[in-house]
């Protein structure tokens, strides 16, 4: 949600071999006038045969051995917990519906978006080290629609 409507993000589980991708739509609206929606790419991950995959490329180093796939997982807006009023923020810790309500007065492309990103070939290194089951990464992305 944001002040110009509401938005859509897409993020891919297919399992594809070139990677996963994410994207993220123009403003939803429900006319039957043949305007289309465009979705912009956002980021895209893993994959198999993913050049960057098969050269053992990942953060932190030494975590990927293999080439494998990545899952998007998640989405969450910080606009709303991050909109300040002056130098106040604009809402309370812990009051979820004044931070939906603050997230629609942002406009997209003031939005801070965190993105939550499973690699699943991610497990050797310091992954392993520390017994986790994967690696992963948390991405922050500013929704930029010109062209």
């Amino acid at each position: 949600a944001a002040s110009e409507g509401l938005f859509v993000v897409i993020q891919e589980d297919s399992g594809s071999d070139v990677g996963e991708r994410m994207f993220i739509s123009s403003v939803l609206e429900h006319e039957d006038d043949g305007e289309e929606l465009t979705y912009y790419f956002m980021a895209m991950s893993g994959g198999v045969i993913n050049t960057r995959m098969m050269a053992g490329v990942g953060i932190p180093a030494t975590a990927s051995e293999e080439s494998g796939g990545h899952e998007f997982s998640g989405v969450i807006d910080l606009s709303g917990m991050l909109k300040k009023d002056s130098s106040n923020f604009s809402i309370s810790a812990g009051d979820g519906h004044a931070k939906r309500q603050a997230e629609l007065e942002v406009p997209i492309e003031d939005k801070l978006i965190v993105i939550g990103l499973q690699a699943h070939n991610y497990h050797s290194g310091v992954v392993e080290a520390f017994e986790a089951d994967r690696g992963g990464q948390v991405l922050l992305y500013k929704p930029d629609f010109s062209e």
